[in-house]
């Protein structure tokens, strides 16, 4: 359970100071929130754990660079708004590819549409990035203590 009292900048300090597994406490204080933000803008419902997942990665490797720890989550908001926009444009180019598929082959239907289910599975059957990143933290330790 992650204490109120300890701030974000104490648990950014004590990621940076060689204690990663810190990082979920800030997580567990995130997590609820980072979800229903990328929820907010729209996200595909089957994005929203593969977008929250890699904001947390990212941030978790590029702590280092949050020039202003007490802002964390905006932050975070940030890299979840870029992950947003990069799977768009990577949805974008997959559904591109698959439409001069279907004309050069005419594997679609007349409307450029595809039929069946290989376009359908080539969309949606990506592997969630996991938050293998970060040590996995002790039992016996809560957050804040």
């Amino acid at each position: 359970m992650v204490r109120a009292a300890e701030t974000d900048r104490y648990y950014v300090e004590r990621c940076l100071d060689g204690h990663p597994e810190d990082f979920r406490c800030l997580v567990e204080r995130y997590q609820k929130a980072l979800l229903a933000g990328i929820r907010i803008r729209r996200a595909r419902a089957d994005w929203v754990e593969e977008a929250a997942q890699e904001t947390l990665v990212r941030a978790f490797l590029n702590l280092g660079r949050l020039h202003k720890p007490e802002s964390f989550f905006a932050w975070l908001m940030g890299i979840a708004h870029h992950v947003l926009q990069e799977l768009g444009e990577r949805e974008r180019r997959e559904r591109d590819r698959l439409a001069q598929y279907a004309r050069e082959t005419g594997a679609g239907s007349a409307d450029g549409s595809w039929s069946g289910d290989a376009a359908e599975s080539s969309l949606h059957d990506r592997p969630s990035i996991r938050l293998a990143a970060a040590p996995r933290p002790r039992r016996s330790r809560s957050c804040g203590s």
